[in-house]
Parts: C-alpha cells; structure tokens; sequence
C-alpha cells in the first residue's frame, strides 16, 4: 500500500481503501448443497458447504426459511471456510428445504437441499 500526499480530494478515503485493500468480494460458494439429500430415521446428518468471500463472513441456517440454533437435535459450525449443520438423530419432523446463507458487507449468496427421511414412521394403536 502507498500512500501519497496532496490536496484533498472528495472521496479521497474511498480511494485509499481501495487501493490498500481492494474492494471487498462477496460470498461465493465453492461447494454447495446437494439438490437431495437422503437419510434414514434415526441416522445422523451432516450437511456442510465451503464458502470463500472478504471476512467477516456471517453464516446462518435455515428449515423451511425459519432460522435453526444450536441447541436440541442441531449443531452449527463454520470453519477454515466451510459451513456446518449437523442433525444429532433425524426424525420425520426433520423433512424439509434447508437453506445455507454467507453474507457479508459485499453481498449475500444461499444455497439449499431438501431433506427426505427415510423409513417407516411408527403407529401407535
């Protein structure tokens, strides 16, 4: 980065960031969902996606476009660029469209899969 002196210019800061850092890139996936995914009832799940972008990268998850949290049958994670949802023990609740969203200051890109579970559900007469 060099710096050079003078009188100032209107968007002088701008210009000097840019020519410092560049221009921040939005986030791009470099791995993305699958279209399906299948698993059986009771079996773990894991999905992941990797994601490259200008930091700070902010990922959050989605089930029918509601936002999971860590906590009961979820685990989320992002790191060294890749994207995490874990199932602990899916169920036939767990069936849906999951959606994986990076944004940052630059943009915001998602991907999604939708989920089938697998198996016989259990009657009680």
């Amino acid at each position: 980065c060099k710096i050079y002196w003078g009188p100032f210019v209107p968007g002088c800061f701008w210009l000097l960031t840019y020519l410092c850092f560049g221009f921040p890139e939005p986030p791009e996936f470099l791995l993305k969902l699958p279209a399906n995914k299948f698993v059986k009832q009771g079996e773990s799940l894991r999905l992941e996606c990797k994601v490259s972008g200008t930091a700070p990268l902010k990922i959050t998850w989605y089930k029918h476009d509601t936002k999971v949290t860590d906590g009961g049958n979820y685990r989320t994670s992002f790191v060294d660029s890749v994207a995490v949802l874990e199932l602990v023990s899916t169920t036939f609740d767990d069936d849906g469209v999951y959606t994986c969203e990076a944004q940052n200051d630059a943009g915001s890109v998602s991907c999604s899969t939708t989920l089938t579970i697998k198996g016989q559900p259990h009657t009680d007469f």
